[in-house]
């Protein structure tokens, strides 16, 4: 009986093992992302056209889309830690001076593109096929806007500045390694700051949402 109870053990240990091991170690993950930028303040130094020095001009954006790849580690006690390459980018939909349309001056329009890389941190609230986890992250990241008053080019510049984000949602295995991820994803930057063609700098606030679709396959 003893035998048999010993035999049991050692086939449950080895039984465990693999997965125990899957639970720690390197990975890669890929993502797709539904951009959705919350709409922007542009605080004009100067004198532009129709924006006067400390014109705050308000734009709304289209939604949009972006990418991203990640290399991280799955540390133990459920912790894990990544570096990120993403990109994203909306169009500009409209723009008012106040609370004056601009669309009788041919309407405010372009886009705002992000390059960033971050260095974000994770914890996985269960173990299991379906997996709850929540992250923070921080970076930097490179803005490029281009911004028309009708076919007027206004700005047409890009500014390097931190981020930080936040990350809440569930991953899934469809295999031993590889899992599917739903997120959804919340992107600050501080402001970024860039120059008008007359030479003036421009303010810039700038916060996104986005809902995030991808793999992650464990080593």
């Amino acid at each position: 009986m003893r035998t048999h109870l010993i035999s049991a053990a050692a086939l449950a240990a080895v039984a465990v093992s693999p997965s125990l091991q899957a639970n720690e170690g390197p990975y890669v993950a890929a993502r797709g992302s539904y951009i959705m930028t919350d709409d922007a303040d542009w605080i004009f130094g100067s004198n532009f056209g129709p924006v006067p020095a400390g014109g705050n001009v308000i734009s709304k954006f289209e939604d949009g889309y972006g990418v991203g790849v990640a290399l991280g580690m799955k540390l133990p006690s459920r912790f894990r830690v990544e570096g990120e390459l993403f990109w994203q980018e909306n169009d500009i939909d409209s723009g008012r001076l106040g609370p004056v349309q601009l669309s009788a001056l041919g309407g405010l329009n372009g886009d705002v593109g992000v390059w960033g890389g971050m260095l974000n941190a994770y914890y996985d609230f269960l173990e299991g096929p379906l997996v709850p986890f929540i992250g923070l992250g921080v970076g930097y990241t490179q803005v490029d806007a281009k911004v028309n008053l009708g076919n007027i080019s206004v700005i047409d510049d890009d500014d390097t500045v931190l981020a930080y984000q936040g990350i809440l949602g569930v991953s899934y295995d469809f295999m031993p390694n590889l899992q599917g991820v739903l997120a959804y994803r919340y992107l600050s930057l501080d402001d970024p700051q860039f120059k008008d063609r007359a030479g003036g700098k421009v303010d810039m606030e700038y916060d996104s949402q986005s809902i995030d679709l991808g793999l992650r396959y464990s080593f």
